[in-house]
């Protein structure tokens, strides 16, 4: 796996974006987002019932030696955020548009709710 994940990020290496999006709209291409704890190289295929396999191989600053794989499946209109194990300050987000997959990153904020009866 660790050999995929190297050249992954070697593959998409030239489209590295230092924003805080990606954007990706044909099958199979590529890209990374630079993030503030981790960085991510995603790329999506098209399945037999036309959901994007979402692909994303991510390293933390702190030990890029380690990557770290994902996959999910995202049918029209799905989106999901989340933090990676070990990163809990950044949130990633997935979303599909129609023929389009945005990847973005963002602090996270946690709040805690009050949980004191009225």
């Amino acid at each position: 796996m660790k050999r995929i994940a190297i050249a992954l990020a070697f593959a998409v290496a030239p489209f590295a974006a230092q924003a805080d999006s990606v954007h990706l709209q044909k099958p199979l291409s590529g890209a990374t987002l630079v993030g503030t704890q981790a960085d991510m190289s995603v790329h999506y295929s098209l399945t037999e019932d036309n959901a994007f396999e979402v692909t994303a191989v991510y390293v933390g600053k702190d030990a890029p030696e380690q990557p770290h794989k994902l996959v999910m499946a995202l049918q029209e209109g799905d989106a999901v955020s989340f933090s990676l194990p070990g990163y809990r300050g950044e949130i990633f987000t997935f979303e599909r548009d129609g023929n389009r997959l945005e990847v973005s990153n963002g602090a996270a904020t946690w709040k805690t709710g009050d949980k004191s009866s009225s």
